[in-house]
């Protein structure tokens, strides 16, 4: 009778076990379609826009070199304040200490950081010289000297007296920093009569875009050529409040999302994306 229940339950465990699901539960594979929760994945949100064909796709293409990358004028101004820091992760990114470098201040001439900033600019000045040495419309010539007064503007941001170069492969001395000043503002005022009142196409300037930038060179006026501009600032600050054609937006984040097309802030855009323009890596320098 022992051996008869010893076995009757031997059977009953096996019965039982065998019945079990057994069917495994496979993780690396997608089984069923879904929608995914993280956006980054599956159908991508953001809407690409080309930029214009206009012909001068060369010269405003050179506003992303250093705008939103490791390297030239982003870095040397963010990483030299208190604003942003570029940290080694594991092998990679330390780039021969010259983030360190910048950080710490101990950059001199010879950094690379500081001879990208200085070659990206003039790069863009010969490319805006060199189209503005052919037969283009005049919105397009008053657009080719607000940008190239931006890269001027950089220049003497960062450096002061800098050579004014208005000629495709030219040449000339140093000028002083208030020289470059009143180049500057003289470029951009000209400019704006033949710039578009209205919103400019994707990646292009118009009037705000002048204005704007002509308020950022009034507000150092000081700094850069030793004069009192504020005054000044406020009235081309103005010009861009007053034009109707910006508002702040409602969630700040909006600004930089990924689908920020056309947001209602931006004036003048470095379009980075897929379609346009790549090179951007802020996501790996954090």
């Amino acid at each position: 009778m022992k051996d008869l229940i010893r076995y009757s339950f031997i059977i009953a465990v096996f019965l039982g076990t065998a019945s079990c699901n057994l069917d495994e539960e496979i993780k690396g594979d997608f089984t069923e379609d879904f929608d995914p929760a993280n956006p980054g994945v599956g159908t991508k949100n953001n809407v690409n826009k080309p930029t214009p064909n206009d012909g001068l796709a060369d010269a405003f293409s050179r506003v992303l070199a250093g705008t939103a990358t490791n390297g030239g004028f982003f870095q040397v101004q963010e990483l030299s304040s208190d604003e942003a820091v570029i940290t080694q992760k594991g092998g990679d990114w330390f780039d021969g200490g010259v983030y360190i470098t910048m950080h710490e201040h101990k950059f001199t001439p010879q950094t690379l950081s500081i001879n990208d900033a200085w070659s990206q600019a003039y790069a863009g000045i010969f490319q805006c010289n060199d189209l503005l040495d052919t037969d283009l419309p005049a919105n397009s010539v008053a657009q080719l000297r607000v940008l190239r007064a931006f890269f001027y503007w950089s220049l003497i941001d960062l450096f002061g007296n800098v050579p004014i170069v208005t000629t495709a492969g030219g040449n000339a001395l140093q000028s002083p920093r208030a020289e470059v000043f009143d180049f500057i503002e003289t470029e951009l005022l000209e400019a704006i009569p033949d710039l578009t009142p209205g919103k400019p196409e994707y990646g292009r300037v118009n009037q705000a875009a002048a204005w704007a930038l002509l308020s950022r060179l009034y507000l150092n006026g000081e700094i850069y050529a030793s004069e009192n501009h504020y005054q000044d600032a406020i009235d081309a600050a103005d010009e861009v409040i007053n034009s109707g054609l910006y508002n702040l937006s409602p969630n700040y984040a909006d600004v930089f999302s990924p689908a920020n097309v056309e947001n209602e802030e931006h004036i003048f855009v470095a379009p980075f994306d897929e379609a346009t323009g790549t090179g951007m890596n802020i996501a790996q320098m954090t």
